[in-house]
C-alpha cells in the first residue's frame, strides 16, 4: 500500500504518539506533512549544490593566487 494510507491505519488505529515506522517498514523516515517527498528532495538538492559551490569557490581562488604569482613571503634583498 501507499505511505499516506498506511499512516492513516497508525493514526487511527494506534494510541497517539505511536512510531508509524514500528508498525509498517515503509513508514520509517516517512513525513506526514511531506507526502510525495518533494520537500526532502528539494533540501537534498540543495545542500549538494551548496557544497558544489562551495567547493568551485576555494579553487578558484587558489587559482587566482597563483596565477598572479603570489610568493609565500618575503625575501630579504642584498645590501
Amino acid at each position: 500500500s501507499r505511505p499516506p494510507l498506511l499512516y492513516q491505519h497508525v493514526v487511527a488505529k494506534h494510541p497517539e504518539g505511536t512510531d508509524p515506522g514500528t508498525c509498517f517498514v515503509e513508514l520509517v523516515g516517512y513525513d506526514p506533512n511531506d507526502p510525495k517527498g518533494e520537500k526532502a528532495a528539494a533540501a537534498e538538492k540543495a545542500k549538494a549544490a551548496a557544497k558544489a559551490k562551495k567547493s568551485k569557490k576555494n579553487d578558484a581562488g587558489l587559482d587566482d593566487l597563483l596565477s598572479a604569482g603570489l610568493s609565500g613571503g618575503k625575501k630579504k634583498g642584498k645590501k
